[in-house]
């Protein structure tokens, strides 16, 4: 079983409008709604390639049921912490005409100090039946920016491997307790390191210097750009698989299918550049297919 940690979940709401104006009036036609958050679209992943998961985080009020609901529908074991208030919702708009998608995400709730202590402890109850932990998306409002580093300290005690996909200042408070992978997008990889990634070989030099901070591996994505990909003493660029032209990109979750796609081959036994080209693949697989995206549909990406 992969344990993955989305502390902040959403029902997503996608919508979608043959032109967006701004200031007009718009009507969606048939709204899609599905439970979301970075964690959630990890999970989702990686139970369609018929991986076992299972995702923790908080809830509360009517639409934390409504979560629990569609998790359940779409085979995912959810570990809903209580809070006060309600779950937050996400708002994805897809312009038809220009094949955009707008993302409206609310904050989320704060959970209580209590709460926290709840879900700390739930966690390690539910790592010694994990191969792998996933670190995935923000935290709610008024979670302390350490608090990752306290779940990645006691996945560590237990052996147990850290992935992670959060703000990059989360991820710099969690570097020294040596995540296995972490894999920012060349925005927040530049927070992280301090200077812009223009040019491929700054994009390496950022990969680098993950490495040398802490974590054992470190993929910066490039949307549909090439990856740069650094473990200690080795480094090197990641070229995409070929999209077609004119094909309509589904980018919002082709960042988590990547994630996806590297706790994947860990779990199948795969390990350095080998894990970082299968989760290249399924960003890309999923970027073109969406949730149709397959297992199979990977292998076809990764073997191009």
């Amino acid at each position: 079983m992969i344990l993955i940690v989305n502390l902040n979940p959403a029902i997503d709401r996608y919508l979608s409008f043959p032109q967006v104006v701004p200031g007009a009036v718009h009507r969606s036609r048939p709204v899609r709604i599905q439970a979301g958050g970075k964690g959630v679209n990890v999970a989702r992943c990686l139970r369609r390639w018929g991986i076992p998961v299972a995702v923790l985080g908080f809830a509360g009020g009517f639409t934390g049921r409504w979560l629990q609901s569609l998790l359940e529908t779409a085979g995912i074991a959810f570990h809903a912490v209580g809070m006060t208030g309600e779950t937050r919702c996400c708002h994805i708009g897809f312009d038809e005409e220009t094949g955009t998608e707008t993302v409206w995400n609310e904050p989320g709730q704060p959970p209580s100090p209590r709460s926290q202590r709840r879900l700390v402890k739930a966690f390690a109850r539910l790592l010694p039946a994990a191969q792998a932990v996933i670190l995935s998306g923000s935290a709610p409002p008024g979670v302390e920016v350490d608090y990752f580093g306290e779940l990645a300290f006691v996945a560590g005690q237990a052996g147990c491997p850290v992935l992670v996909d959060i703000p990059p200042p989360e991820t710099a408070a969690l570097l020294p307790f040596g995540p296995f992978l972490v894999k920012p997008n060349h925005l927040e990889a530049a927070r992280l390191v301090g200077f812009p990634l223009e040019s491929e070989s700054r994009l390496l030099q950022a990969a680098e210097t993950l490495v040398r901070l802490g974590a054992r591996q470190a993929l910066i994505t490039r949307g549909g750009n090439s990856a740069g990909w650094g473990q200690e003493n080795s480094s090197c660029l990641l070229a995409l698989p070929p999209v077609p032209p004119g094909t309509r990109i589904f980018a919002t979750g082709a960042g988590d299918a990547t994630m996806a796609g590297c706790a994947a081959a860990l779990v199948r036994g795969e390990t350095g550049l080998s894990l970082a080209e299968w989760g290249i693949a399924s960003g890309t697989a999923f970027a073109v297919l969406g949730e149709a995206c397959c297992w199979e549909d990977v292998k076809r990406f990764r073997e191009q």
